[in-house]
């Protein structure tokens, strides 16, 4: 499932608040960093893609714009399998014997 609205591609319900999107913006952040990946085109497009929606979701009137916008489209909010999405997240690492 490709994300399509700010709230798929950071990965967070839509009524999330200002802490859930801050921790979810931060780990992706991370994750496509261009200066840990410095040749990497699509983690530059990712950390774009992930900038531009922490931006309209962290502004209030931005926000409402933004939701206002996504309820005139006359289709119900995309499905979000949020916590799929959030598991994907996290790290898995191992330890090393």
């Amino acid at each position: 499932m490709r994300p399509t609205t700010a709230y798929q591609i950071l990965a967070v319900p839509i009524g999330a608040t200002r802490e859930q999107i801050d921790n979810n913006y931060r780990k992706l952040a991370i994750k496509y960093h261009p200066d840990l990946y410095p040749d990497d085109k699509y983690a530059l497009k990712k950390f774009k893609q992930i900038t531009e929606a922490y931006e309209i979701l962290t502004s209030r009137v931005a926000r409402k714009n933004y939701d206002e916008s996504l309820n005139n489209r006359k289709t119900k909010y995309p499905r979000i399998d949020y916590w799929r999405l959030c598991r994907n997240l996290k790290k898995k690492r191992r330890r090393r014997r």
